[in-house]
């Protein structure tokens, strides 16, 4: 039903063929039977396909360096065949005097489980052992203590399949990962290394892989800071492996510096490129919903129950989606939308590697209204939601953060009626929905208070539009209005037609009907 405003906003008319615009309308509920998600025709919206095939940069030529290759591969040493991976989860040990800030709203335990997950993202990497173990600090030269480094020996030992050890911190630091590769024998991997080998194996566009390979730079140059002179890049088995290579030390700073400056230019180009994109008609004149969250918060899957995109195969694994991508959807309402999917988000990484995406980030940041996703079901979505709303300031998505956010908690088929009851009680309601994109549930009520929110949002209001049955003014609101609904009179000479419109395209039906 349409609920009318008491206030009427009469235009005058030259003539019985000329447009009347009877009144502005509060909002609209969809009818009961309307499905909540429609497809959008795909015809206004080439413009916004296939970013990369219009962006004429050659991204492969650019990236292909073979000193800097044999360089980097050094550094990461990542065999194709995989290994076969001890993770080991560390914790400030609540025993000292230390409170670990990694552990409001987690446990070591819900920390180790996502460790475990970032290894199994990665193609023929699997976990052959896991450990939680409490240290008095991360800042040690060993990192670990004498005792735990003899435990992880003796596993090692007993399990002979091991090949490499996980240390799921945000970032070693060269010393200690020389010194623990020493005494274990294996190559040593942090968070970083991992997360950007699972960027590399998601990155398909020539975008995405022009923004890893800039997210690899800081971690690269840090290496080349703490590896000391007559020691292999990374060590294997405690023996200098091939020596340093064909880079030098010396030349080594000299050509991360030379990619550096070759990746800002290309990204310069690539934000230029999103610019005009952004800038054209056909995009600026659509409401923009960017979809953001914790990676597998199931953003893919909203997306695709909100646009019924058969081709959009959300995948249950970290960082599924690394492209910026943009999917057309039709609101109850019949208005156009662009749901923007981006990359996800994850604790304990430096911000440094979610900055590398900023030139595509632009796009959501330019949004009209961010979905945020959380996944009710996980244990650390209290965690994860303040991770991305920490992540999404420092990344400077504008003073008017707070007002654009919508949030969605996903996947609440996962949990039991009485734990979703007391998760309904313990959050706010007014502007949280609680949906699953799996079953439906949900989705009306949300969708319908997205609808709201965006129409708020853009600037956009109801009206209704009395004009001449068959007349210029009916052809050109079929054309170019989101029609609502349409209400024959009873002299079959009038149309009433309630349509979504700005202001701008209101007063572009005034200056050509209502002269």
């Amino acid at each position: 039903m349409i609920k009318t405003f008491q206030h009427l906003l009469r235009l005058s008319s030259t003539g019985p063929s000329c447009g009347k615009v009877l009144s502005s309308c509060g909002g609209w509920v969809p009818p009961k039977n309307t499905r909540y998600a429609l497809q959008g025709t795909s015809t206004n919206f080439e413009a916004v396909r296939a970013y990369s095939d219009k962006w004429d940069l050659d991204v492969e030529s650019l990236l292909k360096d073979e000193e800097y290759e044999e360089f980097s591969e050094r550094i990461f040493r990542l065999p194709q065949h995989g290994h076969n991976v001890l993770v080991i989860q560390p914790f400030i040990d609540y025993q000292t005097n230390w409170k670990d800030p990694n552990l409001k709203n987690t446990t070591p335990e819900l920390q180790l489980e996502e460790a475990e997950a970032l290894i199994k993202t990665l193609s023929r990497w699997k976990v052959s052992g896991s450990l939680l173990l409490g240290v008095p600090s991360y800042n040690r030269s060993n990192f670990f203590s004498y005792g735990q480094i003899e435990r992880m020996k003796d596993i090692l030992n007993k399990t002979k399949n091991i090949s490499a050890v996980f240390v799921s911190v945000n970032i070693l630091k060269a010393r200690q990962i020389i010194n623990l590769e020493l005494e274990l024998d294996v190559p040593v991997y942090d968070r970083y290394t991992i997360v950007i080998q699972i960027f590399k194996q998601h990155a398909k566009t020539k975008e995405s892989k022009l923004q890893v390979a800039m997210a690899e730079l800081p971690y690269l140059r840090q290496c080349v800071k703490g590896f000391p002179l007559g020691l292999s890049d990374r060590l294997a088995l405690g023996s200098v492996v091939g020596g340093l290579g064909r880079v030098s030390p010396e030349k080594r700073k000299d050509l991360l510096q030379e990619r550096e400056l070759k990746l800002k230019k290309a990204i310069i180009s690539l934000r230029k490129h999103r610019e005009r994109l952004r800038s054209t008609q056909k995009i600026s004149s659509y409401p923009i919903v960017a979809v953001m969250g914790y990676t597998n918060a199931g953003k893919t899957s909203l997306i695709k129950a909100l646009t019924s995109k058969d081709s959009l195969q959300p995948k249950n694994q970290l960082f599924a989606t690394l492209d910026v991508t943009k999917h057309e959807g039709l609101l109850p309402c019949k208005l156009k939308v662009l749901y923007i999917d981006t990359v996800g988000f994850i604790t304990n990484i430096p911000t440094k590697l979610i900055e590398s995406f900023t030139a595509t980030l632009e796009d959501a940041m330019c949004s009209d209204v961010i979905i945020h996703v959380w996944d009710v079901s996980n244990p650390d979505f209290v965690l994860q939601q303040e991770h991305v709303m920490n992540t999404l300031k420092k990344l400077q998505f504008g003073e008017n953060l707070e007002q654009k956010i919508f949030t969605v908690a996903n996947k609440i088929d996962r949990i039991a009626e009485d734990k979703l009851l007391e998760l309904k009680r313990s959050i706010p309601q007014n502007n949280t929905f609680f949906v699953s994109t799996k079953n439906g549930q949900g989705m009306e009520e949300m969708l319908d208070n997205l609808q709201k929110k965006i129409i708020a949002a853009t600037g956009r209001i109801c009206m209704k539009i009395k004009v001449k049955t068959g007349g210029n003014e009916e052809l050109w609101i079929r054309k170019n209005f989101p029609v609502v609904s349409i209400e024959l009179g009873n002299d079959s000479e009038h149309t009433t037609f309630t349509v979504i419109v700005t202001k701008a395209q209101i007063d572009t039906f005034k200056y050509n009907f209502l002269k």
